[in-house]
């Protein structure tokens, strides 16, 4: 294997061979943590912070885990926590990550995907050589001519298209003097899809292990640009006479909520106005003020944010009724992931902006 340290590296057989799907935030996501603070946490709590992404947040990054389909196990029994924590723990603090040059986390993926799920889902696992190759070829005329493309993988799997387009930016372009300044760089010119949630799961991690010496310069709370989402099928915009531009119609549990193209196009802003919005619908339906009080609680969060949009009036309506919607849906017990759908189901609409190039190995 590749990097400083390949001996450290092979010593031991993959250590998540034992792992299931529905555990896969917890090694990636240990593994992310273990990057990112140079020591890895060893508590209960620490495992519970990073199983339901408060560990990442408090550094700084805002959905390498979220409420996913995976988050059940922390509504389960914690009674055998502490010693799945430890064993991995002990298994991913044996290794330098901080040397790894390859896709280190693909074996993980590989053992956790059966092989026909593998074909019907047409993946194929591209060995990290080929992929740095195909980077390579592709930026190279980028390189020479001294200009950094807007760059798309479509089918991300693991991430190693990722992780070979971020390595090659950082080799080829230096960066500017300012860290705060490359980072936000890669995140706005490196961009992941995939059908797959355990896919993005590794692929998020993948790429938190990429730029993880940057992260603690991040100016805001950093959202790694890489979403579940069927590239093949873009959710459809709605194409209006207005002067302002087209809409998309957020759905949520069969309601809809129109906001305007612009804000999905703008990942940070639509990250951080759905947050939100589910934020204060969450706080709003613990308490005993009637559902209608959040959408004022929505308005007064968003309307600085709302103000970059021509459409304004519009983002600000749409978002304090889904509040609304969302209240009602917790206090019926049938709130559980709609966040984090809309985070994601609806990022193939980036699709209608332009990208210079799209690398990967489509199924």
């Amino acid at each position: 294997m590749g990097g400083g340290h390949p001996h450290q590296l092979r010593r031991r057989r993959h250590p998540w061979r034992a792992v299931r799907p529905p555990y896969v935030p917890g090694p990636a996501g240990t593994a992310a943590c273990v990057r990112c603070s140079g020591a890895p946490p060893l508590s209960d709590a620490d495992a519970e912070a990073v199983l339901d992404g408060n560990y990442f947040i408090g550094r700084r990054i805002g959905n390498l885990v979220e409420d996913d389909y995976f988050q059940w196990p922390l509504l389960a029994s914690r009674s055998r926590l502490h010693d799945t924590w430890a064993a991995l723990v002990n298994q991913i603090s044996g290794y330098d990550l901080s040397a790894i040059r390859e896709d280190v986390l693909k074996p993980l993926y590989e053992q956790l995907v059966d092989p026909e799920t593998r074909h019907d889902l047409g993946e194929y696992y591209t060995p990290d050589w080929l992929a740095e190759e195909v980077v390579d070829a592709a930026m190279r005329p980028w390189i020479d001519a001294d200009r950094q493309p807007r760059v798309l993988d479509p089918t991300c799997g693991s991430g190693s298209f990722l992780r070979a387009v971020l390595h090659c930016m950082r080799a080829a372009y230096g960066g500017p003097p300012n860290p705060q300044d490359l980072l936000s760089a890669l995140l706005e010119g490196v961009v992941g899809m995939d059908v797959n949630p355990l896919a993005v799961i590794v692929a998020k991690a993948t790429y938190v292990l990429a730029i993880a010496d940057l992260l603690p310069h991040a100016r805001e709370i950093v959202h790694i640009p890489v979403y579940l989402c069927n590239t093949l099928s873009a959710q459809q915009r709605h194409e209006t006479s207005s002067l302002f531009g087209d809409e998309v119609a957020l759905v949520v549990a069969g309601a809809e909520f129109k906001v305007p193209l612009d804000l999905i196009r703008h990942g940070p802003d639509y990250d951080y106005a759905i947050s939100t919005t589910v934020a204060v619908a969450h706080s709003f339906a613990t308490t005993a003020q009637p559902a209608s009080a959040a959408a004022d609680g929505v308005r007064a969060r968003l309307q600085d944010l709302a103000r970059k949009y021509m459409q304004d009036e519009l983002l600000l309506a749409s978002l304090s009724a889904m509040a609304v919607h969302l209240v009602e849906l917790v206090r019926i017990g049938r709130n559980t992931i709609h966040g984090f759908l809309l985070r994601n189901k609806y990022r193939s609409m980036l699709l209608y902006r332009h990208f210079d190039l799209v690398v990967g190995n489509p199924p």
